[in-house]
């Protein structure tokens, strides 16, 4: 009993393995999106404004400029909060600016991002 449990537990996890190293890149998902982000120099971080002190827009911010952020995204200047600074530190290590969309919630834990954002990282409750 011991060695069949052994080899379904091997066979489980080799599936597993197969499975995702098989799989093709989505059309959502191009196949070296660091490559992409990269390229156009920004990330498009999705964070919830109404999650102080994790995460809020800064009343009165300007604008820089120089941003490369599109006009329905906020710029680091424009926002504030913990997840606010760790996306900005990710930003900064890829060498790129962080340009922050405001989804629904629903849409960031859903996981139907359609393209509208590169990444998700934000803090949550139980409640």
């Amino acid at each position: 009993m011991k060695r069949i449990s052994l080899a379904l537990t091997k066979l489980f996890v080799l599936g597993l393995l197969l499975t995702a190293c098989g799989a093709p890149a989505t059309p959502e998902a191009p196949a070296d999106l660091l490559a992409e982000i990269q390229a156009r120099g920004t990330i498009r971080m999705a964070t919830d404004v109404a999650f102080p002190p994790q995460s809020e827009i800064v009343e009165g911010a300007v604008r820089p400029a120089d941003t490369m952020c599109g006009p329905d995204e906020h710029t680091a200047a424009e926002m504030e909060g913990f997840d606010i600074d760790v996306n900005v530190e990710l930003a900064r290590r890829l060498g790129v600016e962080p340009c922050f969309v405001t989804p629904n919630w629903e849409v960031v834990i859903g996981g139907n991002w359609a393209d509208r954002f590169d990444i998700a990282i934000e803090s949550m409750t139980v409640t």
